[in-house]
């Protein structure tokens, strides 16, 4: 079964797809009028709707029935140091949207090279991630912030750890106080010793990913698998 996506689901009145789902069913997989397929709204919907046109830029479509509702289980948050290489983070969104994370925001550090992202081109990927896999809540991809700005934030209510090189403890030896946890991954050349410095400040659990030294983008995907193999 394939799985589309539309922002909103409207269950009382035919609507419209977005332009790049309407081509890729009409002109791509040469979708008829009545079809019936499968739209989830990234929030764990996943309704049947069927096809009212044939318009490669605005299709309409008309729900019929509710297949299924999936309440998000995941409560991990990647902040994570964008990498100097757009492509090596896009890797990131893409594998961790498949293996599943609640959130991903990119944290500029002393150190991080990169300091823009395309917003919209990762969003992309984690909607055909989040497709691809069969996840009916996708990830929510935050813009970037600085670490200044994101270490000022309240942390209540969630682990809260940082990978960090020499630590000894790993994720699964951490007591897991509450849902929702949040880890934080350092930039290529790693986290100065005040950013080290402020993050024990705030209570966060120093973390060993791996005996190797790790790339941002691996240090990012071993983070998401440990997790997830916690809460599997």
């Amino acid at each position: 079964m394939q799985i589309y996506f539309a922002s909103f689901i409207d269950t009382s009145s035919p609507f419209f797809l977005s332009e790049a789902e309407s081509f890729h069913l009409i002109k791509v997989l040469r979708h008829q009028i009545g079809d019936i397929i499968h739209l989830t709204d990234g929030k764990g919907l996943l309704a049947k709707v069927q096809l009212l046109n044939k318009d490669t830029k605005a299709l309409l479509v008309k729900y019929i029935e509710t297949v299924s509702f999936s309440e998000a289980k995941n409560g991990l948050h990647i902040a994570i140091s964008p990498t100097k290489n757009m492509d090596r983070l896009e890797w990131f969104i893409e594998k961790a949207c498949e293996v599943g994370i609640q959130e991903i925001t990119p944290v500029l550090f002393s150190r991080t090279e990169r300091k823009k992202i395309p917003l919209e081109r990762v969003q992309k990927i984690v909607v055909s991630a989040s497709k691809q896999s069969k996840n009916l809540n996708f990830c929510k991809f935050n813009d970037v912030i600085s670490f200044e700005k994101f270490i000022q934030q309240d942390f209540e209510n969630q682990n809260v750890m940082i990978a960090k090189i020499g630590a000894t403890s790993k994720i699964s030896d951490l007591k897991n106080e509450y849902t929702d946890s949040l880890i934080l991954i350092g930039p290529e050349g790693d986290f100065t010793e005040q950013e080290i410095k402020k993050c024990e400040e705030k209570s966060f659990q120093p973390i060993c990913l791996s005996p190797s030294i790790l790339r941002v983008e691996t240090a990012g995907i071993a983070a998401v698998a440990q997790y997830n193999m916690l809460k599997f």
